[in-house]
């Protein structure tokens, strides 16, 4: 989770990481930009940004978060890098998911299967997210691409959804 704004002048930075990690370790990093007022009104805020920025703890822009998890990763590529290693240390994959999306016009159907080889209770979050935004950033001069953009979160609570309604998958 990266959180940004249009107000931030060192937010451009931390995208160009992400950019670089999912290029230099294809597979391991999707990002979801969250934009908040900073300095500047940002039309791609959403209210529901700043809940999750505060439930993380930690103040400021840009910021950048694995997994929802508490601790924020830097703007580097090598700390982005090495908070993946880290991460897959201490949270090893348990489980596989596989998402299937359908859009029909304006409806969207999610069909999700997940496999667990951990017998453990698994939640899940579904944002919708829009890349190619041209609009004005802090910073930069001439026009600039955001990506990323969360434009809703479907999930009915921060913290996650539950798969299996709460109960453990074998």
């Amino acid at each position: 989770m990266q959180f940004t704004s249009v107000g931030c002048q060192n937010c451009p930075a931390l995208s160009t990481a992400i950019k670089a990690v999912q290029a230099n370790i294809p597979g391991r990093l999707v990002a979801v930009s969250f934009h908040e007022d900073f300095k500047v009104q940002d039309p791609m805020t959403l209210p529901i940004s700043a809940k999750y920025h505060s439930h993380l703890g930690e103040d400021g822009l840009p910021r950048f978060f694995l997994n929802m998890r508490t601790g924020d990763i830097g703007a580097y590529q090598s700390n982005i890098e090495r908070g993946i290693e880290n991460h897959l240390l201490l949270y090893p994959p348990t489980c596989g998911v596989a998402i299937e999306t359908e859009l029909n016009g304006r409806s969207l159907t999610l069909r999700s299967k997940i496999t667990s080889s951990t017998y453990t209770v698994y939640r899940y979050e579904v944002m919708l997210v829009e890349d190619g935004i041209v609009y004005d950033q802090l910073g930069v001069s001439g026009s600039y691409t955001h990506n990323n953009v969360v434009r809703q979160v479907l999930s009915g609570s921060i913290t996650g959804a539950r798969f299996n309604y709460g109960e453990p998958l074998n």
